[in-house]
């Protein structure tokens, strides 16, 4: 989709260096856990200043990867701070035979390009355009909301879940396209 709420698309965090870059590794019981954190900021001279404090974390005997991000407005003036996270997936574990499953109370097309279904991979359509879906997702009682991405001819399985609070929106991006075949899981808190 198009860039709104006059910020562009991928923001300018994105194209920043990042600082205080720390790997930490070690051994929790059985598991051994490593860390990657990094600091990144986005400020202009005369208006905003941001701060993102981001960690990622793995273990060993788990398919888990857990990213933390604490962003501070340092600034003089209250900032508003639009998030889109971007989680790509493509083959094999977004390819024909592939679903979707959310819970959905209510999908929204946000232009003709976006036609059903959107809930399976399809096969890759020559001269395909972009489609993007507005979800209206319910959180569970944890107030956490989840998508599963499941793969039977592969025996793949992806869940994403993130906080319904922080991230209220859902939007996904697929592009059947020959050469991308891809699919966009993007928790927001904007359009």
């Amino acid at each position: 989709g198009e860039p709104s709420e006059g910020h562009g698309l991928h923001g300018e965090i994105s194209h920043q260096p990042a600082h205080d870059v720390r790997v930490s590794r070690w051994v929790d019981a059985d598991q051994v856990l490593v860390s990657a954190s990094a600091t990144l900021a986005e400020v202009t001279a005369l208006g905003h200043h941001l701060e993102l404090q981001r960690t990622w974390t793995v273990r060993t005997g788990e398919g888990l990867l857990e990213l933390v991000d604490l962003t501070r407005n340092l600034g003089r003036e209250t900032e508003p701070a639009p998030l889109l996270y971007h989680v790509n997936l493509g083959a094999p574990l977004w390819s024909p035979g592939a679903t979707l499953a959310l819970d959905a109370q209510r999908t929204i097309p946000i232009d003709a390009e976006a036609v059903e279904p959107w809930d399976r991979a399809l096969d890759v359509v020559p001269g395909a355009r972009e489609r993007v879906f507005e979800h209206e997702v319910a959180s569970g009682e944890d107030g956490w909301c989840a998508a599963a991405v499941d793969s039977p001819p592969t025996g793949l399985r992806l869940i994403l879940r993130w906080d319904a609070a922080s991230l209220p929106r859902m939007h996904q991006w697929v592009h059947p396209a020959p050469g991308i075949a891809v699919l966009g899981l993007e928790p927001a808190n904007c359009s």
